[in-house]
């Protein structure tokens, strides 16, 4: 779900060459995507990477972009004409499956400072869904405030779209980063906080 922060062994992945992979990018800040020019399959030939991503809508710039970026040489000492797999970018949209072998992927929108997708994965009777960075959304505004109500309302409905994704799975993986402490201090930061029973 995140670009792979920890690879196989170069032996190991030898014995399994070639690969298609699949990558499904959350958001593109650095901690989720740092790990991908670490990814040993993707500097071998006949590999395929396909790399997942959403449109930013500030931007208007597709995954492609992100990750051009991040191999520019201010950044890291190898190009991206260097890689020796075959590379495609893919644009999902919020709620449009995709069909990879048996697994359907749903992305959903979720709340964080940047585009940010959670990922529903169907497959052989089973579902997990993971959220990768995520907070629920806070209202901005005072209840007296005008805009109180219906910016409520639109936190409301957006968060019966995300239970509705997270329904029924068999796992759910929540990527969860603040002590309540923490949490004090970093509201609308866009990750979430750990519940401890």
């Amino acid at each position: 779900m995140q670009a792979p922060a920890y690879t196989p062994s170069p032996k190991t992945c030898l014995k399994e060459m070639p690969i298609n992979a699949h990558i499904f990018v959350t958001h593109t800040h650095w901690d989720h995507i740092q790990g991908l020019p670490f990814f040993i399959p993707i500097f071998i030939p006949n590999n395929q990477i396909n790399i997942y991503g959403g449109v930013d809508p500030v931007t208007n710039e597709s995954i492609h972009r992100a990750l051009a970026v991040q191999l520019q040489y201010s950044f890291f000492p190898i190009r991206e004409a260097q890689l020796n797999a075959r590379i495609e970018y893919a644009t999902v949209k919020p709620g449009e499956p995709v069909q990879i072998g048996g697994a359907k992927i749903t992305p959903i929108v979720l709340n964080h400072p940047v585009l940010n997708f959670g990922y529903r994965v169907d497959c052989d009777g089973q579902s997990l869904f993971f959220t990768g960075d995520y907070e629920p959304p806070l209202n901005i505004y005072d209840p007296q405030d005008d805009e109180y109500t219906e910016f409520q309302a639109l936190i409301d409905e957006k968060w019966q779209e995300v239970i509705l994704a997270m329904d029924g799975v068999d796992a759910l993986i929540v990527d969860a980063s603040y002590t309540n402490e923490e949490y004090a201090t970093k509201q609308g930061w866009g990750m979430a906080l750990m519940i401890r029973e």
